[in-house]
């Protein structure tokens, strides 16, 4: 499921959503069987900072592919909390309460936070420097699938000085871009101070 959908599905799941703005969103897709579990993670966390914010305050959801997986953001501008009460939050989320000891007003940390916690997804609050609360869902590359995420992770090739094939002024050469995977690129013979030659349009070989 495209990270996208599963927003607007978790959206469909509480009150108020009218409030809420969703910002940008990497592209990625979260693998199937996982989606409706992180589905009820956002929307529990979305429906706490609704709960949380004033009426005329709008609360932001954005996401975006990092090194070890995925950030998902749910911002509200609400009166925040005090330190000692996000530790406590934070360890609801973590799945280190049991339901005897939580607060009514606090399940839905827990119940996020059991779930996160069996998909391997890390849930954690933080204070917005402009107010309010920042909840971030981390999400592992375990739980990511698709091409859409393999490419967004692959960095661009540098550029690489631009070889001579057999004394001719122009030639080919191969550019590594992955782990199996080289660029075909034409090459031509550098003039003057030119020792490099821009990227032309690849075209990838397996060898």
């Amino acid at each position: 499921m495209p990270v996208s959908d599963a927003v607007y599905a978790a959206l469909g799941e509480v009150e108020a959503h009218e409030r809420v703005e969703v910002g940008d969103l990497d592209p990625a897709s979260i693998r199937g069987i996982e989606a409706p579990s992180l589905v009820h993670v956002m929307a529990e966390l979305i429906e706490n900072a609704l709960r949380y914010s004033p009426l005329d305050a709008a609360v932001e959801v954005g996401g975006s592919l990092t090194p070890a997986g995925y950030t998902i953001l749910v911002r509200d501008h609400g009166g925040g909390m005090i330190d000692h009460d996000i530790v406590r939050a934070n360890q609801r989320l973590a799945g280190e309460d049991s339901p005897g000891v939580v607060p009514t007003r606090y399940l839905g940390h827990f119940v996020a936070g059991h779930l996160a916690r069996r998909m391997g997804v890390v849930v954690r609050l933080r204070t917005t420097p402009e107010g309010g609360i920042t909840a971030c869902i981390e999400v592992p590359l375990a739980l990511l699938g698709g091409e859409q995420t393999a490419t967004a992770l692959i960095p661009e090739p540098p550029l690489m000085p631009a070889p001579v094939v057999a004394g001719r002024p122009g030639g080919l050469a191969l550019f590594p871009v992955g782990p199996s995977m080289y660029t075909l690129v034409a090459a031509r013979r550098p003039r003057g101070d030119d020792a490099f030659v821009g990227a032309p349009t690849p075209r990838p070989v397996r060898v």
